[in-house]
């Protein structure tokens, strides 16, 4: 397996292991603790356990069990808790939406090279298609406003959009696909 996969993994695993105090928290971005760990969200939860599942086909049988335990203790520990679930979602599309349109305002205001940045802004927008996903599936509902809010985002990138290669290590490529992905296939150009 390939260390982005690696890496992913022992991410998901950690994120799982916390989630059960996560979701009785108020807040949105857990702090994991450990170095190299990046914030615990519901979305960053789900986009690795999209990448690995789509990508399972590159995971060794330990890393597959691995996976499937994983991603069985996601499923019983978020069961539970529907509403709460539905909630945390909700609130993180509306962060996520905020800082990527943030992001696209300082493309319209910035001087130099408008590209800076966009890998790392980019998982913005990335998380909010999975959460859509998500709240788009019973037991769930999608607020109603968030299909508008991504538009008018969507329309501010293909303003300034130049297709081109996969943004990120090719390893991810299959996990997403460019019909859907579309804005993981290039960079905003000034």
């Amino acid at each position: 397996m390939g260390k982005n996969l690696a890496t992913d993994l022992k991410i998901l695993e950690e994120m799982v292991t916390q989630l059960p105090a996560y979701m009785s928290s108020e807040v949105m971005f857990w702090n994991l603790y450990t170095a190299g760990m990046p914030m615990l969200t519901l979305g960053g939860c789900f986009m690795r356990q999209h990448r690995l599942l789509a990508l399972v086909d590159l995971l060794d049988v330990d890393e597959k069990m691995r996976l499937q335990t994983a991603v069985t203790a996601l499923t019983e520990i978020l069961a539970s808790k529907t509403v709460r679930v539905e909630q945390k979602l909700t609130e993180e599309i509306f962060i996520r939406t905020r800082q990527f349109g943030e992001y696209l305002k300082e493309l319209q205001e910035e001087d130099g090279d408008t590209r800076t940045g966009y890998g790392t802004a980019v998982e913005s927008r990335l998380i909010i298609e999975i959460l859509v996903d998500k709240l788009g599936k019973r037991p769930y509902q999608l607020d109603s406003s968030i299909p508008n809010r991504i538009d008018s985002l969507d329309t501010l990138l293909k303003m300034r959009w130049q297709p081109d290669d996969f943004i990120w290590s090719p390893t991810w490529t299959k996990a997403y696909p460019s019909d859907q992905f579309w804005w993981l296939y290039g960079q905003p150009y000034r």
